[in-house]
């Protein structure tokens, strides 16, 4: 049993060590490089029971956009208020600014080349 006990730890030892060695890379230089640029947009998808369908939402440093599969659209300045809050694609919010337009356009236009449906 003992033996058994100890193959298993050494074995889930090295599957987890191949994993972190691919999957922390760019932390790595992320943590340790002066130079280091990050990610422009952040992409996520996730499926919506509800609607049985995928939800996605893509994001850059001031804007968040997110597709609900009902259809329903949000569109947040995250930099005049970090707590989603208004939804600036309610109807009540439009007509977007131009700034918050073209931030929608910028964020539309990645996710075109992401989701390449």
């Amino acid at each position: 049993m003992f033996l058994l006990v100890k193959f298993i730890r050494n074995r889930i030892h090295e599957i987890l060590s191949n994993v972190l060695a691919f999957s922390i890379h760019s932390f790595i230089d992320a943590l340790t490089s002066n130079n280091f640029e990050g990610r422009g947009f952040v992409y996520t998808e996730k499926y919506n029971t509800q609607s049985q369908g995928v939800d996605y939402t893509i994001r850059n440093s001031t804007h968040k956009y997110i597709y609900f599969n009902s259809g329903n659209e949000a569109l947040y300045n995250l930099s005049a208020n970090p707590f989603e809050s208004p939804n600036l694609l309610n109807s009540n919010q439009l007509p977007l600014s131009t700034s918050d337009s073209s931030e929608k356009a910028s964020l539309m236009n990645e996710l075109s080349i992401i989701r390449q449906d």
